[in-house]
């Protein structure tokens, strides 16, 4: 999550209800202390307005209070007893085989309505966690995957690779490196091809607030996965 991003989902998560379920969390050292722009601008404010916050992810870690996987019924089935209101999913659907799936599953762990906030990259290199789809969708199209309203959707600038590398002729001799040593690394010298252009353009981070609404048939699919 981009610096930019955290700031985005702070001012959009400014009067949601809780609780919120963060979804795909990852573990609370990578919140606060790899990225602390994440816990500082996301989480803090949530925490000053006493929303709780529940961490989700499939890796078994501290910082994450419930471990499973979103696609998983009997997970999803725990994930309804806990009154969630609102959801962040944030930089998953790009690293997931099935999007729409997802989406599904969140709308059925959310109450008749309820608030999801996603974003994800627009324009941005690959970067394989474990995979990458490159899913580069508009905010619009978040919320037509989430089949819900779209409240503010934005295109951020999400900041340039120079950005976050502190020597430029280091870095383009790595490259070259990773690049000729194709072969035997295909994904290291895929993501570092990718990511050369960005040295001279900013990354793109699309940031959507979506209102999921109340519907019969989702009702109905709600009420079978809590049986």
């Amino acid at each position: 999550m981009r610096t930019s991003e955290a700031q985005w989902i702070g001012q959009a998560l400014a009067r949601i209800e809780g609780p919120l379920l963060n979804l795909g969390s990852s573990t609370g050292a990578f919140r606060t202390q790899a990225k602390p722009h994440i816990d500082q601008h996301v989480f803090a404010p949530l925490r000053a307005r006493n929303i709780q916050i529940i961490h989700a992810d499939m890796k078994d870690a501290p910082g994450v209070d419930i471990v499973g996987d979103v696609l998983d019924p009997a997970f999803q089935r725990h994930l309804t007893t806990l009154g969630v209101r609102s959801l962040l999913v944030s930089n998953l659907l790009e690293h997931v085989s099935d999007p729409q799936a997802v989406a599904q599953a969140c709308r059925l762990i959310l109450p008749h309505s309820g608030t999801v906030c996603v974003t994800g990259p627009y324009d941005y290199p690959y970067h394989a966690d474990p995979i990458d789809t490159m899913y580069r969708p508009t905010p619009q199209e978040f919320a037509e995957l989430f089949e819900g309203e779209l409240v503010r959707g934005d295109i951020i600038d999400g900041g340039a690779l120079r950005d976050d590398v502190s020597s430029l002729p280091r870095y383009l001799a790595q490259s070259v490196w990773r690049i000729a040593n194709w072969p035997r690394r295909p994904l290291a010298a895929r993501a570092r091809a990718s990511a050369l252009p960005y040295l001279l353009r900013p990354y793109r981070i699309s940031c959507a607030l979506i209102r999921v609404h109340a519907d019969p048939e989702r009702i109905a699919g709600r009420s079978q996965i809590t049986v």
